[in-house]
């Protein structure tokens, strides 16, 4: 121990333990600035807690900072989606009723024309016997109009035919008697011949005008006893109909995906499922954050697990930049970080608002034959939209609300100031500003509190 360690102190009479008061006023000396030693940590390792808010804290230890910087990064829009086979299908009876009975059950493989369900039929059964009678009545007036036409026409033609054979045989007699002479023999005779002609003659005129009117009073009859007959036909058509639309078929193969229904309820008559996803006949499923896509729910649901397509739900200010050319990603969280990529197939022409929520709708499908999807899985969909060039970029994580103004807090070297910026493109970690920062300014990261992207994000690294 050297000189430096330690100090000698004379003894000094007075105390039992041979200590004398300048040294006891030492040793208490000793033990105060010893206490206020450890105060004083204890303070230093507190005052942080209390001085480190977001927004003008005053602790001289840095937090996780970054700096903003000119970078480039892949902006993407982001969606919610719901992975649905891809030939899915929506079927539906073509007029309303009772349900009676369901053939199938849900997973059974089905082929074209395999019966699926029927409703009742007792009111239609009754709708085709009425049909059926008033078809027959129809026709027996139809049979009856037209026997008594052709009947009338026959003896109206004898009866004309008859005319003739009288007036020609009057006309021979006239000549027989010499009445053409210019002074016939037997003058009585003679006009009593050209009067029998005469009527001859009347009567055939007469006779061939009612010929001629009743076979044109009897060919309208005729139509509109084919006219009944027709229509009471066509009414038996439509009963049959009904009846063969009491009965639901497969359109097409596949697996028998869902059924919306029991026995004993009344079904709606529709041959539309409702809005189908763009360039599919595929319904438009449930998709977390959307609203309830518009149309029916079909009552039952076909379709090919085999092969899948998403159904993604868009913020509608991603619109102009969305087409069916790009690419992007899948991914689902809760299947320790699935990741498959994919493509755009089809994008909705234009926006839905339902309930003041716009979105628009399209279609995305995995690359490849992918495992872990299902067909009613939730994903989040990203699409590669463009390419963020060279631009004044901080992470995301950086950026919170305030009013819903973006704000950063920017970092001084002592303390944080909070700032309100001008954001722009979104990455996966990275967002464009626009302004209230410069480059080489740092600011204060807030994990997982992040700027929540209202329109798009991006799926890419930075550069």
């Amino acid at each position: 121990m050297t000189q430096s360690d330690t100090e000698e102190i004379p003894a000094t009479p007075g105390g039992e333990d041979g200590t004398g008061p300048w040294l006891r006023s030492r040793r208490a000396k000793i033990l105060v600035v010893a206490a206020a030693a450890v105060i004083l940590i204890a303070a230093l390792a507190i005052v942080p807690h209390f001085a480190s808010g977001r927004g003008g804290g005053g602790t001289t230890d840095a937090p996780p900072l970054a700096t903003a910087a000119v970078r480039s990064f892949t902006v993407t829009a982001a969606a919610n989606g719901t992975v649905v086979p891809a030939s899915e299908m929506g079927v539906n009876f073509s007029t309303p009723g009772t349900l009676a009975s369901i053939s199938v059950h849900v997973g059974q493989q089905v082929t074209p024309g395999t019966v699926l369900a029927q409703l009742d039929s007792t009111t239609a059964q009754g709708d085709i016997s009425k049909a059926q009678s008033a078809v027959t009545s129809a026709q027996t007036i139809y049979n009856q109009t037209v026997a008594q036409v052709q009947t009338t026409a026959a003896n109206e033609s004898a009866a004309v035919a008859g005319d003739q054979q009288q007036l020609t045989s009057d006309q021979q007699r006239t000549t027989t008697n010499g009445c053409s002479a210019t002074a016939p023999t037997n003058a009585l005779v003679c006009q009593n011949d050209q009067a029998a002609v005469a009527s001859d003659q009347n009567q055939l005129r007469t006779d061939q005008g009612r010929q001629q009117s009743d076979a044109a009073s009897g060919q309208l009859s005729i139509s509109q006893a084919q006219s009944s007959l027709n229509a009471a036909n066509a009414q038996l058509v439509t009963a049959k109909d009904e009846l063969t639309g009491l009965t639901l078929v497969a359109p097409g193969p596949g697996t028998v995906l869902q059924i919306n229904g029991q026995i004993g309820e009344n079904v709606s008559g529709t041959s539309t499922s409702g809005s189908t996803l763009p360039g599919t006949s595929t319904p438009i499923p449930n998709i977390v954050g959307a609203p309830a896509a518009p149309g029916s729910q079909p009552f039952m649901m076909i379709g090919d697990q085999g092969s899948f397509v998403i159904g993604a739900a868009f913020p509608a200010n991603d619109l102009p930049a969305l087409n069916a050319t790009q690419t992007g990603t899948i991914t689902d969280t809760s299947l320790n970080g699935l990741s498959v990529p994919c493509h755009m197939v089809a994008v909705a022409s234009m926006a839905t608002t339902v309930n003041g929520t716009s979105i628009v709708y399209a279609t995305v499908a995995p690359i490849g034959q992918p495992s872990g999807l299902y067909s009613g899985q939730q994903v989040s969909v990203s699409i590669n939209e463009s390419q963020a060039n060279r631009v004044l970029a901080i992470p995301q994580s950086a950026v919170y609300l305030v009013s819903g103004v973006p704000h950063v807090d920017v970092w001084n070297g002592s303390r944080s100031v909070s700032t309100a910026i001008q954001t722009g493109s979104q990455g996966s970690s990275l967002i464009q500003v626009s302004s209230g920062l410069n480059a080489g300014q740092q600011v204060v990261l807030s994990p997982g509190t992040g700027l929540q992207s209202s329109s798009s994000s991006a799926i890419g690294g930075a550069t």
